[in-house]
């Protein structure tokens, strides 16, 4: 089943829209409220251009664009690089394509998953770097821990991301991977919110 979700969701142009629109009002938020570090210096932007893989054609230019924030107060000039449900940490591979291809890889043959990565161009190796990822460092980490009560029964390292996916699990494939994609906000960036500035 989520190797078919993952041609439906990841050549989706207008799901890839929305969630550039969902980190657009995140950042204007963000912006209004000031800057968290020094009590609400006024923050302006400082967004750079990424060169992101695994979106769709037909996604807006800005698509490719992590915003970012920068305190203006002299002795404070953090800078604020917000959560994201367009990209996965610094993955090069929008974060989209780092839950689907690592879930849809959970039981197939080498066969699929060659053919799997390779539909999205990627490396096989790239996708099985993922799941280990998933199944280990992920496995490992606080938001994992607390997002152990969303899933209904006990989850093993090796179930993960599918299970991730199903304890999500709406109508519609697009909305059940924005609802994980926004679950894995809080990793998304080493500046969100609640994680120490640097």
């Amino acid at each position: 089943m989520w190797h078919i979700w993952v041609g439906t969701v990841l050549r989706d142009a207008g799901f890839f829209s929305l969630l550039l629109e969902i980190d657009r009002e995140a950042v204007e938020v963000c912006r209004d409220a000031g800057c968290p570090r020094c009590g609400g210096g006024r923050l302006d932007r400082g967004d750079y251009r990424r060169k992101p893989r695994g979106q769709p054609e037909g996604v807006a230019e800005e698509f490719a664009v992590r915003f970012s924030l920068c305190c203006s107060v002299d002795g404070c000039r953090r800078r604020l690089t917000l959560d994201s449900v367009r990209f996965l940490a610094r993955r090069i591979y929008v974060g989209a394509a780092v839950v689907l291809v690592a879930a849809a890889m959970q039981g197939p043959s080498a066969a699929r998953v060659k053919r799997l990565s390779e539909s999205f161009g990627m490396a096989p190796r790239t996708a099985r770097r993922w799941l280990t990822w998933w199944q280990t460092s992920f496995a490992k980490s606080g938001l994992f821990r607390s997002l152990r009560g969303l899933l209904r029964r006990a989850v093993s390292a090796e179930e993960l991301p599918r299970m991730l996916l199903e304890a999500a699990r709406q109508d519609r494939p697009r909305e059940t991977t924005l609802k994980v994609l926004q679950l894995l906000r809080p990793i998304t960036s080493a500046t969100a919110p609640g994680a120490v500035l640097v």
